[in-house]
């Protein structure tokens, strides 16, 4: 090799190789990250009870100081909803409670008790009383469920029952991390919850490898990839809606006609949150979705195309950044969008139904 060869090899070296140290390193820490956050999940340190019914739960009166950082504490009442304010089973005078169902993304995972989108509704309206029985890791089963009990107990204006695409995958699962769950099944047409008595069952080590290893970036990448290029239309993806897709659409009909304590079912109104990997494509739940809900009527909201619409480094704003507590969530100023867009939407109804209680 020639002299000015050996000076640029040498050279090259010397800028690849940092290049090479950050990336294992950025590689490693990224994994660890993301089994990390599997673990977290899976745990749940001190936030969840079994329940019997619904899979677990959120302890009741529970205060947690810094749960994911400086100033994004965590605290549930004496019913183990999320926040601070006690709920009495009447809606207090002059007010319009706004019940809030869902998964972590209704919690309010990697965010403070009023910071997140459901209690924010009571900030940009002070008539209302934002109620938040969101609870991680929940499927649309369990919050169906979940909503069922605390509606037989209280009197409730308006139901908003959000999720997000994995909530619908999960509704076909018997477990979550290795935390057993209950099952729906259709026969003949209704709906027979199956798996109760739930068992008290904890992680395995291979979910939680397995979800940790699905949290990594080299994942999302190969999931977005295939999503370009086959739009998530394949047997795979078929089979799933022909398993789950009718359960779904069945719990989504009968959400809308629980009846509160109040007497009479609650206007409902149905959320699709977006993930981050739907700024820029679809989950493989988001066509369907459109599709069942134009056969049932049911009133929908669906975020995804609103937060598209915005410039790009604003809409990853949205999100806590991956790697971080909770990241993937909404992060702050993600809840105070998101809150913004279900006000303006459901404000009609918020009026309508304060006009009717002050006559």
């Amino acid at each position: 090799m020639s002299r000015a060869g050996a000076r640029a090899a040498t050279l090259a070296l010397a800028i690849l190789a940092p290049l090479l140290a950050f990336a294992l390193v950025e590689g490693c820490a990224s994994s660890l990250i993301a089994l990390r956050n599997a673990l977290d999940l899976a745990e749940g340190p001190g936030i969840r009870r079994h329940d019997e019914r619904l899979g677990w739960v959120n302890l009741a009166s529970l205060s947690m100081p810094a749960m994911w950082g400086p100033g994004a504490d965590l605290h549930t009442n004496a019913r183990g909803f999320r926040g601070r304010e006690e709920v009495d089973a009447a809606v207090p005078p002059g007010r319009v409670r706004v019940v809030c169902s869902g998964d972590s993304f209704a919690f309010g995972d990697g965010v403070a008790d009023e910071q997140t989108w459901c209690h924010q509704l009571s900030r940009l309206d002070p008539r209302i009383e934002a109620v938040n029985l969101g609870q991680s890791g929940y499927g649309v089963d369990q919050a169906y469920l979940r909503y069922r009990q605390a509606a037989s107990e209280l009197e409730i204006d308006l139901h908003l029952f959000s999720f997000i695409g994995p909530d619908l995958t999960r509704a076909g699962d018997a477990s979550f991390y290795g935390f057993a769950k209950p099952v729906f099944r259709l026969e003949d047409g209704e709906l027979v919850l199956t798996g109760v008595p739930v068992p008290e069952t904890g992680p395995t080590l291979r979910r939680v490898v397995l979800g940790g290893i699905d949290q990594l970036r080299t994942s999302e990448f190969i999931r977005r990839g295939w999503n370009k290029l086959f739009g998530w239309r394949g047997r795979s993806a078929d089979d799933l809606f022909a398993r789950v897709g009718p359960v779904v659409e069945r719990i989504f009909e009968e959400v809308a006609r629980v009846p509160a304590a109040s007497g009479g079912a609650p206007e409902t109104v149905f959320l699709y949150l977006p993930l981050q990997s739907e700024v820029e494509s679809d989950g493989r739940w988001r066509g369907w979705v459109r599709d069942s809900f134009a056969r049932t009527g049911l009133p929908l909201l669906d975020l995804t195309d609103a937060l598209r619409a915005e410039p790009a480094e604003e809409a990853y704003d949205d999100f806590i950044p991956d790697g971080a507590a909770a990241g993937g969530h909404y992060s702050r100023r993600g809840n105070a969008w998101v809150a913004r867009r279900i006000y303006d939407a459901i404000r009609p109804l918020v009026d309508e139904r304060a006009d009717s209680v002050s006559r």
